[in-house]
């Protein structure tokens, strides 16, 4: 920041200049601002986390459905709209690193594997193409170990786009931090014919 200033002393003009260096007054500024980010991102987290299971339990089982399809159609639109470019992932990797974005959008950590298996020594041919997509931090925090729901909100994330790829994928839950699991597990593969 620097600031200069004039002034006549005797007839003459005299400029006075002041530098001060205002890195740390931004840095501190820039993390004011993602610490409200965090908490803004906590307390959404928190009324979805706290209130869709009770009004889940409170409802009947059509009531329930009607609300799960009604939350889908959110979730794919918000998708749509949030992640154009990987709304329409073409291959398994595509999806795989769609949906590990979302959870790191989200406060979560991730890191997806991919493999392809060569032709069995029978001459078979190739197994399906997989991707896991490890979870070692949970985008939904403390509430991870009480409400498997939102394991499950998890695999539809993925399921939207896995629905949209260019071959059928299958997508499945392995294992969940909500089961007590040090991470959790989401296998996207090639569906088998």
């Amino acid at each position: 920041e620097i600031s200069i200033s004039e002034y006549m002393l005797n007839h003459e003009l005299f400029i006075v200049g002041f530098v001060k260096d205002v890195t740390e007054q931004k840095r501190r500024q820039e993390d004011i601002v993602k610490r409200q980010i965090l908490e803004a991102q906590f307390k959404l987290k928190s009324v979805l986390t706290d209130i869709v299971p009770v009004m889940l339990n409170s409802m009947g089982k059509d009531g329930r459905a009607d609300l799960v399809e009604k939350l889908s159609e959110r979730l794919d639109s918000v998708l749509m709209e949030k992640y154009p470019k990987d709304a329409r992932p073409q291959t398994i990797h595509e999806v795989a690193n769609a949906y590990a974005g979302v959870l790191a959008d989200l406060g979560g950590a991730s890191n997806v594997e991919c493999s392809h298996e060569e032709r069995s020594k029978a001459g078979k041919a190739p197994c399906p193409e997989k991707c896991s997509v490890r979870i070692s931090a949970c985008p939904w925090e403390n509430q991870k170990s009480r409400n498997l729901l939102l394991c499950i909100l998890c695999r539809g994330i993925a399921w939207r786009f896995a629905s949209r790829a260019r071959e059928p994928l299958d997508v499945r839950l392995v294992k969940t931090m909500a089961d007590g699991e040090k991470e959790c597990l989401m296998a996207i593969e090639t569906e088998k014919d």
